[in-house]
């Protein structure tokens, strides 16, 4: 009779482990409240170059929150709008006090996108900030250095726009220059599928 009522009682523990975990993490199986999956570049993202068009900032080192994802955390060069680091509320400091180290990004500098990652949010802190997702670019300079910036970091006022797509073709035609803005990628529906991401240039 005790040794069934010890068995009950660890059979209760690890419910309520497991039910701990599945509420903070979203799994049971897993440590990480993120998941990511990569999606399909639009092809008119591939054929053209993004370029700084504003001065901007990188804020380089491991970011801890997405420490856990084996793509997204590998990537230690977070592009940052110069409005986020004059915004009095969220400044350099924001990112200093993670470890960061936050250094210019010279006007002119171009990337190619190389992949976008579609981040989502699992567990109870979703409350809060809801699940997502959120779509990230990930950007390669000259030298094979990769970067991540999220879509709804691009700037949200025309003023705050810093990069643009440029047709690697008629680079030196300011025609040809198109500012990105959160607007511009469009988050799929059911009937598009789950794994569509979608570029608008207008």
């Amino acid at each position: 009779m005790k040794s069934k009522t010890i068995v009950i009682i660890l059979f209760i523990a690890l419910l309520l482990y497991l039910g701990m975990r599945y509420a903070y993490y979203g799994s049971i199986i897993s440590n990480c409240i993120y998941t990511e999956k990569s999606l399909p570049v639009p092809q008119q993202l591939t054929e053209g170059k993004i370029v700084v068009v504003k001065d901007a900032y990188v804020a380089l080192g491991h970011d801890e929150e997405y420490s856990c994802l084996q793509n997204l955390g590998n990537i230690d060069r977070k592009i940052v709008g110069p409005e986020a680091i004059n915004n009095i509320t969220i400044g350099e400091k924001y990112f200093t006090a993670k470890g960061l180290t936050v250094q210019p990004l010279k006007k002119g500098t171009s990337f190619n996108l190389t992949e976008v990652i579609e981040v989502t949010k699992r567990g109870i802190s979703t409350i809060d900030s809801g699940p997502g997702p959120i779509y990230y670019l990930i950007l390669k300079d000259k030298n094979d250095n990769l970067y991540n910036i999220a879509t709804v970091s691009l700037g949200l006022n025309q003023e705050d726009l810093f990069l643009a797509l440029v047709d690697s073709s008629q680079t030196e035609d300011s025609s040809s220059i198109k500012l990105l803005s959160p607007f511009n990628f469009i988050q799929p529906n059911n009937s598009e599928g789950s794994d569509t991401f979608i570029y608008k240039s207008d």
